[in-house]
């Protein structure tokens, strides 16, 4: 139903909206996908490797790890990281929906199914749910709970 003055489809959903909504997913996908790709580097439990994961977390950010939660406060997130496996995740699906409410820092929640590879042999299927808070300069986790789904 387009109405005058603005731009509709024939959901009823305003144009820029969803395009703003394209354009806010985009970013969230290219940020997990980063994150992914630094999480699962060899060099991941390095000095440096590290630091880059750890940069993905806001400064008050909490991360549920199969049931064990951490604040990112000290080294807490860092030590539970260092403490995994070198790990490679082929992620499946990944589903960006922007929260409502607020407008700095806008809010997405993402969703992430895959499967997961420990050590080069263990392989567990796992889902992670993400509140990232996408502000003009930088993207960051907000909340993360990483949860195995079975194994493999």
């Amino acid at each position: 139903m387009s109405g005058k003055g603005n731009d509709q489809d024939k959901t009823g959903v305003d144009e820029s909206l969803k395009t703003l909504m394209g354009q806010e997913c985009t970013v969230a996908q290219e940020f997990i996908t980063k994150y992914y790709k630094a999480l699962d580097h060899p060099q991941r439990n390095t000095p440096g490797g590290m630091a880059q994961v750890v940069e993905f977390y806001d400064g008050s950010a909490n991360l549920v790890w199969n049931g064990h939660g951490v604040k990112h406060e000290g080294t807490q997130i860092q030590n539970l990281l260092q403490s995994l496996p070198q790990t490679n995740h082929d992620i499946t699906s990944i589903d960006c929906q922007p929260v409502a409410g607020g407008d700095s820092p806008k809010l997405m929640l993402v969703e992430v199914h895959g499967i997961v590879t420990y050590g080069g042999d263990t392989k567990f299927s796992f889902d992670q749910t993400m509140l990232c808070a996408l502000a003009p300069t930088a993207v960051k986790f907000v909340y993360d709970c990483y949860r195995w789904t079975a194994q493999q």
